[in-house]
């Protein structure tokens, strides 16, 4: 039986507003969690079930795609979008 990616929770929420989960797919090996899978595509697509399936919920998610050279190449936010404030 293949164990489940346990995404980690984002850092603490400021009072009044939901924690968001992010599942980061890292290209050694295309992990997602505990997980590893063949492809980037496979790797992706799981991801991306998974945090439609904590949005459902109710719960805030994000999906953030990391490169060989470490640097992040593209993220799917799932929820209502944090609010931004100027800095």
């Amino acid at each position: 039986m293949a164990k489940s990616a346990k995404p980690k929770p984002g850092p603490k929420p400021k009072p009044g507003r939901k924690p968001r989960t992010t599942l980061t797919v890292t290209h050694v090996g295309w992990k997602v969690g505990d997980r590893t899978f063949p492809t980037r595509a496979r790797a992706i697509d799981y991801a991306r079930r998974q945090a439609l399936k904590i949005e459902r919920a109710g719960g805030l998610s994000q999906v953030r795609v990391q490169g060989r050279d470490g640097k992040f190449q593209i993220e799917w936010s799932y929820g209502d979008d944090p609010v931004r404030y100027r800095g």
